[in-house]
């Protein structure tokens, strides 16, 4: 299991474009929310920064392994260190918005995370998140471990792989009314995106 949050080391050309077309998937989420929570907000809070920056929003807050020290310390962010696969440090029912790109495959416990994500949204907040879908896996594998185009060490720390039906049955167990669970799939197929209402 890997000890660093996504961005720590350096991240590879691909890698990054790969986050770009992710962050796109939710421009159509981000128009009127006033604050978000992002799970794995990543070292650099690159996806933070960019909802700002795009959309104005003003009450961010970022959770993840590790965060870079200078943001950490930046007032303008409530950002937070832990371990995303135990509680995470906010209250009951605080979230408007929560969002985790491309962090369920890396959890031991995806369970308890999307318990914890179902706790602290608001009644009728939003849960958007993205993950790869099982077809991927090849592809990936390929890019980090035979080209190196990707980072391998986040492709290694990779514990499962979730398709459309596994995603709707782990929010239903975390508390998400089948009804209230929307995912479809981009990048050809080799992701897939959830959007989830309490």
């Amino acid at each position: 299991m890997k000890n660093h949050s996504f961005g720590e080391k350096k991240i590879s050309l691909l890698d990054s474009f790969i986050a770009h077309l992710r962050r796109r998937q939710l421009n159509s989420y981000l128009s009127s929310v006033s604050g978000l929570i992002d799970i794995g907000c990543g070292y650099n809070i690159t996806f933070l920064k960019w909802a700002e920056k795009e959309f104005g929003i003003k009450n961010l807050s970022g959770v993840d392994l590790s965060i870079n020290e200078e943001l950490l310390n930046d007032k303008h962010y409530d950002l937070r260190i832990a371990d995303l696969n135990s509680s995470l440090p906010w209250g009951d029912n605080s979230a408007e918005m929560i969002t985790s790109l491309a962090v369920l495959e890396h959890l031991l416990n995806p369970d308890t995370n999307l318990k914890e994500i179902y706790r602290l949204l608001k009644l009728g907040g939003r849960l958007v998140l993205t993950t790869p879908a099982p077809r991927s896996k090849p592809l990936l594998e390929f890019l980090a471990f035979r080209l190196k185009l990707i980072d391998a060490t986040e492709i290694r720390d990779h514990k499962q792989y979730f398709g459309k039906r596994d995603l709707r049955r782990v929010l239903q167990t975390a508390g998400f009314s089948v009804d209230k669970i929307m995912v479809k799939s981009f990048l050809f197929g080799f992701n897939n995106l959830a959007v989830c209402r309490k």
